[in-house]
């Protein structure tokens, strides 16, 4: 009878030891499966998103967020929230989009300081929401945070993209226009570093948009809205309703009707094509307008009405998303004051606990200390690469404070700054004066021709009669902007 319990014991033992193993590496694999599944539909859903689906890209986010939760996938989790919270900021619903940041933000932190790229989106998207509700201060602390983790990237190339990204929101959501002005010239000295010249076609809608409301110059601002539609056709741009929208703006201001609502029609058609509210407000508004202008009433009472119904749903969903941004600082607050009440408690409590561990703690803080002091290097390290970029900026920003006080250190300075400029300027034209070099040096920094006015004390007319001579000196080509063609050199 032993002898048959002991065999019955081995085999069940054996059993054990060759099913164990088998259904650990099952699992295993299944886990696997699991998340090359959920990866999967992530790259489905912004696809989707890409082709401006936003609801459907939200239903295939929504199944890969259910499957990442199935086997604990947290970097698909956190990335399927983004998703989510993406498209719909994309629709409008800023709200709802705030809501799954912060249950990323609540939940998932170690895994957003662990991954760079969704640190960084993170960072942009929240700027958006921001920027969208009207909150600019908020959009911009973020802005200027998505501007430091670029610095973070192992890839050059990358980091120029990000930080060109972040320079083009950091302008959108300046109020003044010397600022918003200041960001979107910072973005010209990446233009030869990155590869991908797509990435200019928002550069160049947004230099055209300054034109149009700050310095009213309707030549340049068309021309900056044609280089705009040209890497925009020749890459195929899913944000073409952008630049038509805005060359109907231009042609409307010029008051050329037709030929604008022509453009306000085609930007109005794509808009709708790809679910862009905010573009078709902005289309519609155009089209009402010109009717206006063209007297052709029944047209324009039609496109109005169509604008004022879709504007009130969305200052709705922007009241509503405001509401929920107050709600979370004022709960906030009560946080705190209930925190403050239990402190002491907290802290006698801490107090006695350190006592009971103090040698086991004493030997976790010598361990503690060393990994610290390898940390202070690393940060040390850190502060280093950061300063060295921040003097780069800061010799700009001082040559932009020298250029508009007029400071006879200004051409000096300049010449440090750009020595290879100024060697091409003297090979073509030798005899150049310091007068007009200096002048070239303050197109060089893109200030228009008001802005150079102010700083040199003379009339805005002497400042254009300079640039003719300039144009005649250098052989500047008449269909050419001046701008852009010292830019060049």
């Amino acid at each position: 009878m032993n002898f048959l319990l002991k065999q019955r014991l081995l085999e069940k033992i054996a059993t054990q030891i060759f099913f164990i193993p088998l259904y650990l590496y099952s699992s295993l694999i299944f886990s696997q499966s699991n998340y090359q599944q959920v990866d999967s539909l992530l790259s489905i859903s912004k696809k989707e998103s890409k082709n401006f689906q936003f609801e459907k890209s939200i239903s295939i986010s929504r199944k890969a967020l259910y499957t990442a939760k199935k086997t604990s996938y947290k970097k698909g989790i956190c990335e399927s929230y983004y998703n989510i919270a993406y498209d719909l900021c994309d629709m409008g619903k800023y709200d709802e989009s705030f809501r799954y940041i912060n249950i990323i933000e609540k939940n998932y932190s170690h895994i957003i300081k662990e991954n760079l790229d969704l640190n960084i989106n993170l960072t942009d998207l929240k700027g958006r929401n921001y920027l969208a509700l009207g909150f600019t201060d908020k959009a911009k602390k973020e802005f200027r945070k998505e501007l430091i983790l670029a610095d973070l990237h192992k890839n050059k190339e990358q980091v120029y993209k990000d930080r060109l990204y972040a320079y083009v929101q950091l302008h959108a959501s300046s109020k003044e226009a010397d600022s918003s002005y200041y960001y979107l010239c910072k973005t010209l000295k990446y233009r030869n570093k990155i590869r991908d010249k797509k990435d200019f076609y928002f550069i160049y809608a947004s230099f055209a948009d300054y034109h149009i409301g700050e310095t009213k110059s309707f030549d340049s601002a068309f021309y900056y809205n044609n280089e705009s539609l040209k890497i925009g056709l020749k890459f195929n741009s899913p944000y073409l309703y952008v630049t038509y929208i805005q060359k109907a703006q231009i042609l409307f201001l010029q008051k050329k009707y037709n030929e604008s609502l022509k453009y306000a029609q085609i930007g109005l058609k794509k808009s709708v094509e790809k679910n862009r509210t905010e573009q078709v407000l902005a289309a519609l508004k155009l089209i009402a307008d010109n009717h206006h202008f063209l007297k052709n009433s029944m047209e324009e009472l039609k496109y109005r009405n169509k604008y004022i119904h879709i504007n009130d749903s969305m200052t709705v969903a922007r009241n509503i998303g405001k509401q929920m941004y107050t709600n979370s600082v004022i709960n906030e607050k009560e946080l705190d004051v209930s925190a403050s009440k239990t402190l002491f408690y907290k802290t006698l409590l801490l107090f006695i606990f350190i006592i009971i561990l103090g040698i086991l703690l004493f030997y976790y803080s010598i361990k503690k200390m060393e990994k610290k002091k390898k940390n202070i290097i690393d940060t040390k390290e850190k502060e280093v690469n950061s300063l060295r970029s921040k003097l780069e900026e800061d010799f700009y920003d001082e040559l932009v404070t020298l250029a508009q006080n007029n400071s006879p250190e200004f051409l000096y300075r300049t010449k440090e700054l750009y020595p290879q400029f100024f060697e091409k300027l003297l090979q073509l034209e030798p005899n150049l004066k310091t007068s007009e070099l200096t002048f070239c040096s303050y197109l060089k920094l893109n200030y228009p021709t008001k802005e150079i006015a102010k700083y040199t004390f003379v009339t805005p007319k002497a400042i254009q009669n300079r640039k003719n001579r300039l144009r005649k000196r250098l052989n500047i080509p008449t269909d050419e902007d001046i701008y852009t063609w010292i830019n060049k050199l």
